[in-house]
């Protein structure tokens, strides 16, 4: 019989018995994909998508760190492809009579970053049943938004907000913050989107590339390559002020991907995030200052589930598991390379306008790559309502 002898296996017993499994709201397949999608037959002619934390997750742990719900706003009446020929979605159900096809072209100095090129107008022939293209309306401009004129239209149709009443909304990054009318629930990041149901050649190699450990495994790759990919309205850091720029988002492929884990892998995963946003994100830091966020702790997630074994996450207390990523998470922010996951030679690291807040950083993660002070550290901090039960 094993007898639990340190603090963090005791910890890290205690984390893992009271996080209970959930009913998964998502699988990878199309059909589970469209339930996903709710569409808004009325002006905004629109789809939402639920993803991020609300999508990703299936445990119910001791304490939740998600606050908000992502979702994708995505026009029905406009679609992307890979190269000069307009490509349909498997599932044409829900898209408008017309639809405008903007083709993506890649910035090739900033990998993942691209512009849309109008292309032409797809039109629904009922006689025929089909769609037919035509080429020749205003081709060639580049696709801009206007975000803010976006989401108040956003909310008035879907009765949010009353007309003459604007709630406070802050940008960061391509999401619109914005509360919802109730204080008791969670805010929502909207992101203004066109779908790609296509595969895009910024990440063509992430289909083919070996993988030892078998994950994701072959059937996961098929069906995220199947439900392509959406561009959301972004600038790099470096072209602020390029107001064509857009960048490839892969949420739902995300999605798939985080579903398919196992309950340790979400869990280390939320562990990672609670205690990150406590000790490692800076709260109301501006863009030019961001250091660390929630999609790098994805990031480095995604890469140690594809690159380690499936036994390594049984071997070690969940605890153990966390100080190996913070021991990752340190040699990235040494290095100043964070690689995207989809993306490889796209660099998510970014340095902050100041060099203090990026050594404070790296400070914090090294103070706690010592598994008894993370350890001593949920306990003080996660398990607190059940600190009588814990005695060191």
């Amino acid at each position: 019989m094993h007898v639990i002898k340190s603090n963090e296996e005791m910890t890290s017993f205690f984390i893992m018995g009271t996080c209970q499994l959930l009913s998964k709201s998502f699988s990878p397949s199309h059909d589970d994909m469209n339930s996903l999608l709710m569409s808004h037959n009325s002006i905004s002619k629109q789809r939402v998508i639920v993803c991020g934390s609300q999508a990703e997750f299936y445990i119910r742990p001791l304490n939740t760190c998600i606050t908000d719900i992502d979702v994708l706003f995505s026009p029905t009446d406009e679609l992307a492809c890979i190269g000069n020929i307009p490509v349909l979605p498997s599932d044409i159900s829900g898209l408008s009579d017309t639809i405008g096809f903007f083709e993506i072209e890649s910035y090739y100095a900033f990998p993942g970053f691209v512009r849309l090129r109008f292309l032409g107008e797809m039109k629904y022939n009922w006689k025929h049943k089909k769609y037919k293209l035509d080429r020749k309306v205003n081709l060639g401009f580049y696709k801009t938004i206007d975000r803010t004129r976006n989401l108040h239209l956003y909310l008035e149709v879907n009765n949010r907000l009353p007309s003459k009443n604007k709630l406070p909304r802050v940008t960061s990054g391509p999401a619109i913050k914005t509360p919802y009318d109730s204080a008791s629930s969670p805010e929502s990041d909207v992101v203004i989107c066109v779908f790609c149901p296509q595969w895009p050649r910024d990440a063509q190699t992430w289909p083919l590339r070996p993988r030892n450990n078998k994950w994701p495994t072959n059937d996961t790759i098929s069906e995220v390559v199947r439900n392509g990919c959406h561009v959301v309205y972004a600038q790099h850091r470096a072209c602020r002020d390029d107001f064509l720029q857009w960048r490839l988002s892969f949420s739902v492929a995300e999605v798939i991907l985080l579903q398919s884990w196992t309950k340790t892998q979400q869990l280390v995963y939320h562990l990672l995030r609670f205690f990150s946003k406590r000790e490692l994100i800076k709260r109301n830091c501006s863009k030019e200052d961001e250091v660390l966020c929630p999609y790098h702790l994805k990031t480095l997630m995604l890469w140690t589930c594809e690159e380690m074994p499936p036994e390594w996450w049984n071997s070690s207390p969940v605890i153990a598991i966390c100080c190996e990523l913070l021991n990752i998470l340190s040699d990235w922010l040494k290095r100043r390379h964070f690689p995207n996951y989809f993306i490889p030679e796209a660099n998510l690291f970014h340095h902050s306008s100041t060099s203090t807040l990026l050594h404070q950083t790296e400070s914090r993660v090294n103070d706690f790559r010592n598994c008894d002070i993370l350890s001593r550290w949920f306990v003080e901090n996660y398990c607190q309502s059940f600190e009588h039960d814990f005695s060191f």
